[in-house]
């Protein structure tokens, strides 16, 4: 199978083989027709409709193993090649009577692997039966018994065969839905990260901007336009973090975290450079970086922030309110999950508890918060 559950080209051609090789059985009604008496015609009539018998037989395994084919559903197309088989076989068996039991077989094998698993189980059931209950009727069970032990052979390994194959398809299934969900929950952190932290510098410009109506006109527009700016810029990443194209690096990160920080009148101080962190880890500290401001930005009155980098390391630290017994929103949560999708630890604490530590390089004054990424 491929990779996202449908069948491979080669995977049909196998499969095609493997029904191909039930048609050594047609041997035994072929047999029976030439070594018989009737005239040539009828042996002859007998031979086009076992080789047609053949033919739907093929046709039928193919449309089981095609791109179109599921198994959640009676194919109508199927439907048409097993009513054909079975008109066929009751020709044939007319032509060269108990012979035509060698028949039962293509009924079962193909009804297993092209029908819903009802469907294929009564089919097969009632061919295995038929090559039962009818040489016993006729007492001629004893000549017939080893079409009836092949029978029993071909019903128990084509099942086991067939709920092995259901299994595996519905756990392709369960991974095809996973995945949508995986998707889903990827793309709704995604835009609650980028909105969240836009939105939040957004509110503190526009909020700056009112104030300065009546001080400064001219520095309150530039405000509006570097709110507005920023609104556009915050529906491009929307559309491109929707389409999976967005990739946040931790320079750029760095860089619009200061300005938004310092925008609120926060000191900011870094501790270690960008190109000190290992280039596998940017990406996730670029995230641990925005959600850490943009908590300080709405929840802490913080007046200071120190953020450290190392190699498989960053933490932010600032001397606000702290964690006040606040629960984790939905930015945090998400952070968890990509930190631990990475392979990574996150802590999140009281920032008082990592003064004089060295943990944020030369501190910050207050209780605060403490975020920490560590790989």
């Amino acid at each position: 199978m491929s990779a996202g559950g449908s069948p491979t080209r080669a995977d049909s051609n196998i499969s095609l083989f493997i029904g191909v090789i039930w048609l050594g059985f047609l041997a035994f009604p072929l047999v029976a027709l030439w070594t018989s008496a009737s005239h040539t015609a009828v042996k002859v009539g007998g031979t086009a409709m076992i080789l047609a018998f053949a033919a739907a037989y093929i046709l039928l395994f193919r449309r089981s193993t095609s791109w179109e084919h599921v198994w959640s559903r009676v194919d109508s197309i199927v439907l048409r090649y097993l009513t054909l088989m079975l008109a066929l076989s009751i020709g044939i068996g007319w032509i060269v009577g108990l012979d035509a039991l060698g028949l039962t077989c293509y009924f079962i094998a193909g009804s297993m692997f092209a029908l819903p698993m009802a469907w294929s189980w009564a089919v097969a059931l009632t061919s295995f039966a038929a090559s039962l209950l009818i040489p016993l009727a006729l007492g001629e069970l004893r000549e017939w018994a080893f079409m009836v032990g092949i029978n029993v052979a071909i019903v128990a390994g084509t099942g086991i065969a067939r709920f092995y194959a259901s299994r595996a398809e519905d756990y392709q299934a369960m991974q095809r839905q996973e995945a949508v969900v995986g998707e889903r929950e990827r793309v709704a952190r995604d835009v609650h990260d980028v909105l969240g932290h836009s939105l939040t510098v957004i509110a503190l410009k526009t909020e700056l901007a009112e104030r300065l109506l009546d001080v400064d006109v001219k520095r309150a527009r530039a405000e509006l336009l570097e709110a507005n700016e920023l609104a556009r810029s915050a529906i491009g990443e929307v559309r491109a973090t929707v389409g999976g194209l967005r990739v946040r690096q931790l320079g750029e990160e760095l860089v619009s975290a200061r300005a938004a920080l310092e925008e609120a009148g926060i000191v900011v101080e870094v501790v270690g450079d960008v190109g000190e962190v290992d280039p596998r880890h940017r990406i996730l500290f670029a995230w641990a970086l925005r959600e850490a401001v943009t908590n300080v930005l709405r929840h802490s009155g913080a007046r200071r922030v120190v953020v450290t980098l190392g190699p498989g390391r960053i933490s932010i630290l600032d001397d606000g309110a702290g964690l006040a017994g606040r629960t984790e929103g939905h930015g945090l949560r998400g952070l968890r999950e990509r930190v631990a999708e990475a392979g990574g630890r996150l802590v999140i604490s009281d920032g008082g508890a990592r003064r004089g530590s060295g943990a944020s390089g030369s501190g910050a004054a207050g209780a605060g918060t403490y975020l920490e990424v560590t790989m």
